[in-house]
């Protein structure tokens, strides 16, 4: 995040928020053919506009959207341009054409469903192709906007699925761009999403993002996951390796604003609403539904779970009525009107069976919006609520629930699919909305819960709630977003080798000269690549595999720098304590085994017979051999060995090099690359999601190699090791450093 410094003013950095729909409502007087009188603007103070409210101090916001409505008129686009930019508004004006393709077409009958785990019909694919075009144009206008309106310095925030393209638009403008990209709905696992047949452009689109968000630990696996099947990039630490450069991928649980809800409860509508409930309802419990009339929302499911509670449960007919909101969406849509009659034929037969003149009917179905005081009122007033999305990014309504129940301590049962799941799995009643009989079973030890247990679930849901906010969500993402990538890795540093930089390249002359001129030199080799090349002796797949070719040249430059008393030379390679010491156990140089874990000094700096096992030196080749670590945890490598063998036996002309602190996986020599890559991606996978889970070890996947190890073994670290070795030997040898 920005810092304040002291003196002058802190100049606000500009924010630019790109949605696809502006936090605005455009509305025309359909009625005035004219266009006499002007569109009316009204801003929204609801979602992104309240989370990012009390970052106005630290940001400048800024925002893109769509106005939601064409606009064919230029001198009405230009008052409208005016008028919006007043508030930090900057419109997309889509032509009809387009917004249709886009928005109704590709976004919510390819993308949105395929995002829920609701697989595209064939016809639905063969419209895709057409839509795609829009998609792509409109992305191409929000682009073209945004670089309108970006100046060197700004962050741009795109969000959700309707703008997938938008960060590889501006990355390709602007290179140096700072772009994050948030994702507001499910991302499915990798065979569900590529069913799509864009799959590859819309999964680059997002990857030329800065960071990319999403609500929960489970789609940033499936997005990283997808990556690596659909992309063939490499699954890092932070996220995807795409090309030339790395993606942070990371998760940020969306919140509410809860202040809102509870300075909503202590109005005077609000109590009186709550005294009418409770006339209304007096002897009843409540169930309470909040949904968008939605197929992912599980409308079906939740009445025919009711339906079988009280089928299974008639001492509480009459005693229970399931008060549930279905507020429109997409109405004119064909399988949103299918919806509308399943649920409308359901809440008629549970009626018609369970209800009666004296009880009434047990389920009070709304085919419409409350108002904010009187939906507040209900969240206070009912004694559960019950949520059956078969599918859902998030689903705030469980956590407006939670916060209005301060008091009452109702009960959340909270479908396991829906995302809130994962942060509020400890305060709620978790069910599965596609086992009619668990959830009938929930409901029934809902109702009857004792108030101690109440008490305990809701404790834990309001102190989420409460400490999660909307507006600890925007900074912790952008907080990520701004952080540099070289103080990140700096962070993770051990502080002993704080002070490790990269160097500039020298000139060969330069180093020449230098050479010459020093009285004491200190050189650091790394073999591989740079004074051999290593060869596979076939079938031979343990540590002491392979041999280091060095040309003979190479070899006696080597001898003869090693004996110079002036020069002190060091070797570190990767490979084994056998094999560095077959090809240079006669040399007086230092040799570092295994990224420098093993060191071998020159022999004169070893005592004879002074109990060299009690000092952890052991003999191998013929050379001495000791540790510059200790206490290194090798359990994991049995488990990766056993996964390596395992993809070794399907990859043709694939290796295992299996040393004392790491293992590999060799790949280079397998004819058909594509298959050898996705071997490699799906090994990585496996690896993190399991056998090295929770351990202490990187996994790096460069030159065809699969390479497990102890996390801090390295050439880098073991050169720092060997040269407080070298420093510590040469002080007891009085030898000038």
């Amino acid at each position: 995040m920005p810092r304040r410094g002291g003196g002058k003013p802190h100049k606000k950095q500009r924010l630019i928020v790109v949605t696809n729909r502006l936090p605005v409502s455009l509305n025309t007087d359909k009625k005035d053919k004219d266009k006499k009188s002007k569109p009316k603007l009204k801003i929204s103070d609801g979602g992104l506009v309240s989370a990012l409210k009390n970052l106005s101090h630290v940001y400048h916001m800024v925002w893109i959207g769509w106005v939601g409505s064409t606009v064919d008129d230029m001198a009405e686009r230009e008052w409208v341009k005016s008028e919006l930019v007043k508030q930090n508004c900057h419109p997309v004006f889509l032509p009809e054409s387009i917004a249709e393709g886009y928005y109704n077409g590709f976004c919510n009958n390819v993308l949105w469903p395929l995002f829920h785990y609701i697989p595209v019909p064939i016809e639905g694919i063969r419209l895709a192709s057409k839509q795609w075009g829009a998609y792509c144009e409109a992305n191409a206008l929000f682009g073209k906007t945004v670089m309108e309106v970006w100046k060197e310095g700004d962050v741009v925030w795109v969000h959700d699925y309707h703008l997938m393209l938008l960060p590889s638009i501006l990355r390709s403008a602007q290179p140096k761009m700072t772009i994050g990209f948030f994702s507001h709905v499910p991302f499915p696992s990798s065979e569900i999403y590529r069913i799509l047949p864009v799959r590859k452009e819309i999964l680059e689109g997002v990857l030329s993002s800065t960071l990319v968000g999403f609500h929960t630990h489970d789609y940033v696996r499936h997005f990283v996951s997808t990556c690596v099947r659909a992309l063939g990039t490499s699954a890092v630490e932070k996220g995807v390796r795409h090309r030339d450069r790395v993606t942070k991928i990371a998760a940020f649980p969306i919140g509410i604003t809860p202040e809102k809800f509870l300075k909503c409860l202590e109005t005077e509508s609000v109590k009186a609403r709550l005294q009418e409930l409770k006339s209304l309802y007096r002897g009843q419990k409540m169930i309470l539904g909040v949904d968008r009339l939605d197929y992912i929302k599980g409308l079906p499911l939740k009445l025919k779970a009711m339906e079988r509670f009280f089928a299974d449960n008639s001492e509480w007919v009459g005693k229970v009525v399931l008060l549930q909101i279905a507020v429109p969406s997409r109405g004119a849509v064909d399988e949103y009107k299918k919806l509308k009659r399943q649920t409308h034929e359901m809440v008629g037969r549970i009626n018609g069976q369970f209800g009666s003149f004296e009880t009434g009917v047990p389920v009070h179905y709304l085919d419409k919006a409350v108002p904010f005081d009187q939906l507040c009122a209900l969240y206070r007033f009912a004694d559960a609520l019950l949520v059956t999305s078969v599918r859902d990014g998030m689903n705030l309504v469980a956590y407006e629930y939670i916060v209005c129940q301060r008091e009452k301590h109702g009960v959340l049962i909270l479908s396991e699919f829906a995302g809130a799941a994962q942060s509020l799995g400890a305060g709620c009643v978790q069910v599965n909305p596609w086992n009619v009989n668990e959830c009938a079973q929930a409901i029934k030890y809902a109702l009857e819960m004792k108030d101690e247990e109440k008490e305990r679930f809701h404790t834990y849901a309001f102190d989420h709630v409460m400490t999660h906010d909307t507006q600890t969500w925007a900074k912790e993402f952008l907080s990520s977003l701004m952080r540099n990538d070289e103080e990140e890795a700096s962070e993770k540093v051990t502080p002993r080798h704080k002070h490790l930089s990269i160097p500039v390249q020298l000139s060969i002359t330069q180093v020449v000269k230098e050479f010459k001129a020093a009285s004491q030199r200190l050189v650091i080799y790394g073999v591989h690549g740079t004074l051999s090349h290593t060869t596979r002796q076939e079938g031979i797949l343990t540590g002491g595999y392979g041999y280091l070719q060095i040309a003979e040249s190479v070899q006696k430059n080597v001898m003869t720098l090693a004996a110079d008393p002036q020069t002190i030379l060091v070797l570190i390679s990767n490979s084994s304590r056998a094999m560095m010491a077959k090809a240079f156990g006669k040399t007086k140089a230092w040799l570092g085994a295994e990224n420098g874990f093993f060191l071998s000094k020159p022999s004169e700096f070893y005592v004879e017979n002074q109990g060299e096992e009690q000092q952890g030196i052991t003999i191998v080749g013929s050379r001495r051999w000791e540790y510059t670590q200790e206490n290194l945890d090798l359990s994991w490598k049995r488990n990766v060995m056993e996964v390596f063998e395992y993809f070794r036996e399907r990859t043709p002309q694939s290796f295992i090099r299996n040393l004392e602190t790491s293992v590999e996986w060799h790949y280079h020599d397998v004819p058909d690359k594509v298959f050898a890559k996705m071997q490699a991606n799906e090994l990585v996978g496996h690896l993190r999601s399991g056998p090295l889970l929770n351990t202490n070890t990187e996994i790096n996947d460069t030159d065809s190699i699969v390479r497990i190890r102890h996390l801090g073994v390295s050439k880098g670290a073991g050169a720092v090791d060997i040269i407080e070795e070298i420093q510590m030997a040469l002080e007891d040898s009085n030898t000038p450093i």
